[in-house]
Order: structure tokens, then sequence, then C-alpha cells
């Protein structure tokens, strides 16, 4: 443990009488983390440096020397919660056990313990992905984290990095907060976490709802055309589904890993599936154009990550001539797009979507 516990006084800080304050300083890695005062007050010259004592010519020498030792001892006792624990020795933690705090948590390993119970429906599959995705970032940024750790400063700092250092988008630091701040939430909840959250006095901003890319039914029709040639398997797999996605509105986790004809499929009529938020099922309607996509898709597994997907996707929409530059999400816009251009009502549109605000959806009726 690179825990120092030491006796000083603050010569720096003489009272009027020329007295100075027996301190003990408890350093983390040769830094000096706390001061904590004994009470006693002696003049400079009788300060042992060396041995970290009162000299013995002092009057008073016996007693006071007793006060610290007992000091250094109670603090020690104290420290050795973290190795008796087994938690990780950090600044935040030791100044929290001082001030009756509890020491902290690991931030890694309660995500890594509260993720997969809390989201462990089929339908949530895409957010633990994301969440796991989320941690892997931040711990190249903190390879060790503390809840005690994450403070504003330490907020400013992980946004810059994201910003500045790996060039992410302002909505993507924005979704990486809001990540934080939920593990935050659900530790104060489970009294896993019992200091102050740093997210009440920081400011995340605001998601920013840019212009929506999608595609026409017109488009998805040309795509069509594209499968049914002689094309590699690979890129006709990954045109049907995307089309599913165009179609159904589908995430790409949703579409790829999680829908499963046999469960979600009722009566060959309409795809129902559970959504991660209550009130928002997916109910939709096996119509003409969905059909044949479906039926491809339910007898055609695909196991591609993302960023593949979309590198065939690009190839796709060229062999298309889409204008639009093709991506997973872009069939979930796509799906946007047509509910409007089949002149959707609105609060229906927003339903099929999932949409909790209105004002998401508005963006594809006034395009």
């Amino acid at each position: 443990m690179n825990i120092s516990i030491l006796s000083a006084i603050r010569a720096d800080k003489p009272r009027k009488d020329g007295t100075c304050v027996i301190v003990i300083r408890i350093l983390f890695n040769r830094k000096v983390i706390t001061t904590e005062s004994i009470g006693k007050y002696i003049q400079p010259h009788y300060w042992d440096d060396i041995r970290r004592c009162v000299k013995r010519s002092h009057p008073n020498a016996v007693v006071i020397n007793a006060a610290i030792i007992n000091k250094i001892a109670a603090l020690q006792k104290l420290m050795n919660k973290f190795e008796i624990e087994g938690k990780e020795v950090t600044p935040a933690g030791i100044k929290n056990l001082l001030g009756g705090k509890d020491p902290g948590a690991d931030f890694y390993e309660y995500c890594m313990g509260h993720i997969p119970v809390k989201y462990c429906k089929d339908e949530q599959y895409g957010t633990r992905v994301s969440y796991y995705s989320e941690l892997t970032k931040l711990k190249k940024f903190a390879p060790t984290l503390n809840f005690y750790d994450i403070n504003c400063v330490f907020l400013e700092k992980y946004r810059a990095y994201m910003l500045m250092e790996l060039k992410n988008q302002h909505n993507t630091a924005w979704k990486a907060l809001k990540f934080m701040r939920t593990m935050f939430s659900d530790a104060k909840r489970e009294k896993v976490f019992l200091g102050e959250d740093p997210f009440l006095n920081f400011d995340r901003g605001k998601y920013q709802q840019g212009q929506r890319k999608f595609m026409e039914i017109d488009d998805c029709k040309e795509i069509m055309k594209v499968l049914q040639s002689n094309i590699p398997d690979t890129l006709r797999d990954v045109g049907y589904y995307y089309l599913f996605m165009c179609y159904t509105g589908f995430r790409f986790t949703t579409a790829t890993s999680v829908f499963n004809y046999d469960t979600h499929v009722e009566k060959d009529k309409r795809i129902i599936m559970p959504g991660q938020k209550k009130g928002n099922d997916t109910n939709i309607l096996i119509h003409e154009l969905l059909r044949p996509v479906l039926d491809y898709v339910r007898h055609h597994k695909i196991s591609l990550t993302s960023q593949h997907f979309n590198k065939y996707l690009s190839v796709l929409g060229t062999l298309a001539c889409i204008k639009t530059p093709l991506t997973a999400h872009v069939g979930r816009h796509t799906f946007g797009g047509i509910l409007a251009q089949l002149d959707t009502p609105i609060e229906v549109a927003q339903k099929l979507l999932g949409h909790k605000d209105m004002k998401s959806t508005e963006i594809y009726f006034h395009t």
C-alpha cells in the first residue's frame, strides 16, 4: 500500500505566541493528501525533525508524544480498511474514509456487475453492447477509477478528451456522459456510492438534433433490384437486413441479434416486440414490401460488426446509385421518412419509432 503517515509541525503557520500545531500528514505515493491536527501546540525549537516527535526537553514531551503515537495508530488502522475490504486506494477514497464515508467503490467493477443484471432482457441487448463500449472507451482515459475520483473536473477533462483526442461528435460525448450519470444514479439508489453526485453540478449540455438523412421508398426498391442480381452472398445479406431496418425502424443490434421470427412474429401477420421502455412496444403490420425481406432474414443469419456492415452497405449504395451515404442507422431514419411519406398520423409514427419526445418524430414530417 502506497500510504505513509508522518507527524510534523506547521512551522509555516505559527500562532501569535510563536507556538505551532502538531499535525499528522497522510501521503499517497509521496504526495500529501490530507493533514490531521492532534490539537497540541509547541515552540518550533522543541520539535525533532529527524525522529518526528517532541524533544525530551519539553515539559510535556511524554504526554504529547503518546498522543502522536495513538493518532498515527488510529489512522493506520483506518487505512488498513482498504486492504481488508480489497478496495482500490485513491486520494479521494482516503479523504472520504477520514470523513466517515465509504472509502469508495470501483466504478468499473460496479458497472460490470450492474449492467447485465439491469439490462438483462433480449430487447435490451443493444443497450448492453452500447454501455460495454462506453466502459472500454472510458478505461482508455482512466485505467482505474473509483466513484470518488469522478468529480466535475474529471468530467470536464473526459469530455475534452473525447472531443479533442478521439474527435467524437458532440452527441457522442453527450451519450458517454449520460451513461456515466445513469450508473451514478443507480449506484446512489443502491447505496453502493455514498458521496455527492457530481452530475448535480455538472452541465452535460443538450442532445443536438441534426438533420436526418434517409431514403425514399423508390430508393428501397432500387436496392431490392440489386439484391436480385448476381452479387456476393455477404453483400446480399447486408442488403436484406438493411431493408429490414428500413421497413421496421429496428436499430442494428435489434435487427441482427435480437429479432427472432418464431418469437416475435404473430400469426405471420405482425411483428410484435417488447420495447426497452414501457409503452414503446413494436407492433408492425407485415406489408407487401416487408414480407419478402422478412422471409429472407428469417432463413439467413448475419454475423458482422456494425463497422463491417456499413462498409458493405456503402458498396451496395453505390451499386444502387443511392446518393444518400448509407449506414445502418440511416435505415431507421428511412423508416421514419417512409411513415411521413405515407401520411401516417404523427402520433402513430411516434409510437412505431419509440420516440419519447414528439419533437424527434416531427423532424421526419417537416423535411
